[in-house]
């Protein structure tokens, strides 16, 4: 948390198949821990590759983790298991429906309506990080 605007950040790591994003995030969670920030890790319940409370990755990497319900309003459940952490991970954000980016956002200290694009259903899992925008707002288009 930023100590003058006392707000948070979001970081979303991105990539294709088998690229490292889920041994990126526990590189990330390996390092706050070591920092001494307290950490909460959440991962949705039809992800259950690693164990049922367990997210991994192909390299080995393992970490502890709490499942919430993917499915429509159910993911405000994250709320209900955390105690002041400092760093929250959510590991499969694909999993998760629209309501991902508002508990992000409140999470991070910007309180603002869940939003998705014109068209997109909010109760359809993966369509949460297409309806996030960008950092600063724009989406841009590289050709």
């Amino acid at each position: 948390m930023h100590a003058i605007t006392r707000s948070g950040w979001i970081e979303v790591v991105t990539g294709c198949m088998f690229s490292g994003k889920t041994e990126e995030l526990l590189r990330r969670l390996r390092r706050a821990e070591i920092a001494g920030q307290s950490v909460a890790v959440f991962s949705p319940d039809v992800d259950d590759r690693y164990g049922e409370t367990t997210i991994g990755a192909h390299s080995g990497g393992r970490w502890e983790a709490r499942v919430v319900p993917s499915d429509g309003e159910d993911v405000y459940e994250l709320f209900d298991h955390l105690d002041g952490e400092e760093v929250v991970a959510v590991d499969e954000a694909n999993f998760f429906s629209n309501h991902l980016v508002d508990v992000c956002e409140r999470l991070a200290g910007r309180r603002r309506p869940a939003r998705h694009r014109r068209g997109d259903r909010p109760d359809v899992p993966g369509r949460a990080l297409r309806a996030a925008p960008p950092p600063g707002g724009r989406r841009g288009v590289r050709r």
